[in-house]
């Protein structure tokens, strides 16, 4: 809202700020029409069609990566267990009340 605001004022170019916003109701738009008149699957179906070109022209630019075993990083499990295990006994403690 507040770039909304300042280019009125300012007088800039509204297509930056009114692009996007544009873009995105068409294709709430469409996504509805398409879930109301169709079914969900048809979404997937969308989405596959757009995903497997994009992937296709990404395999030329994936390159091997060659190293060496990685070593086991010990303090950074027991770090990240201690960390999960702090989380879930705070959230069980409040939604117990204690």
């Amino acid at each position: 809202m507040a770039l909304r605001s300042s280019a009125v004022r300012l007088g800039e170019d509204f297509t930056g700020i009114y692009g996007p916003e544009t873009i995105e109701r068409f294709r709430l738009l469409l996504g509805g029409m398409l879930t109301e008149w169709a079914s969900w699957r048809w979404v997937t179906y969308v989405n596959v069609t757009l995903a497997a070109p994009a992937l296709i022209g990404a395999l030329p630019l994936a390159k091997p990566v060659i190293t060496k075993k990685p070593k086991l990083n010990i303090p950074g499990i027991v770090v990240v267990s201690e960390g999960r295990s702090v989380v879930l006994d705070n959230s069980v403690q409040n939604r117990l009340g204690f």
